[in-house]
């Protein structure tokens, strides 16, 4: 209705991402769990739950547009100073908040 494109694609970080985009959303794994096997690789984001996320965020000037924004779910069970220090010196909104029984999920979004 409001004339907006979205094109969705599945992909290990940028590796489907040949173009440029103002906007990319990522549904991370960021439970904090080290777990093998195809299911884990849904949840599973290593002992700290940071996952692919470092890596992402290094990525993304890459495959954005001038001015583009990368929007990602964190949870409050991820190791947090290493995700202050990763986000430390860029511009982030909190988009929205979930308490559930066993962890906050916050929804971000980072601007490049």
């Amino acid at each position: 209705a409001n004339g907006a494109r979205l094109d969705v694609r599945e992909t290990d970080i940028y590796s489907a991402f040949p173009e440029r985009y103002d906007t990319v959303i990522f549904n991370l794994p960021y439970l904090p769990v080290e777990e093998e096997g195809l299911l884990a690789k849904a949840w599973s984001g290593g002992e700290d739950g940071m996952g692919p996320l470092p890596e992402l965020l290094e990525k993304a000037p890459e495959h954005l547009l001038p001015g583009g924004r990368v929007i990602v779910v964190v949870s409050s069970l991820m190791d947090q100073e290493k995700l202050d220090n990763l986000l430390k010196g860029r511009t982030v909104k909190e988009l929205g908040k979930l308490p559930l029984f066993f962890e906050v999920l916050r929804v971000l979004e980072i601007d490049f």
